[in-house]
């Protein structure tokens, strides 16, 4: 079974930015609220440093509301849903 574990808090984003440790890998949950579209949360792939390389929304995002550990919970479980993700373990 794949966790979340989290790491510290980002600077420099717009909002609110958590960098986690999932299995092998990490990712960002973003927490904003956007211009046209309102408040969203986030999740994007990115390095162990919070740096991310390309800004798709990886399972897990959501727009209405600003709750990281929401989002994480939404990327955790649709990772442990899927069988493909039993490599990462």
């Amino acid at each position: 079974m794949i966790k979340a574990g989290f790491i510290k808090d980002l600077e420099g984003w717009t909002g609110t930015a958590k960098l986690w440790k999932v299995g092998n890998s990490h990712v960002v949950t973003s927490a904003a609220i956007a211009m046209f579209t309102g408040p969203e949360t986030y999740v994007f792939g990115c390095d162990e440093e919070g740096e991310v390389a390309d800004f798709e929304e990886l399972e897990g995002s959501y727009r209405g509301d600003l709750d990281h550990d929401r989002a994480i919970s939404g990327h955790v479980d649709s990772l442990n849903s899927d069988p493909r993700e039993e490599l990462a373990r």
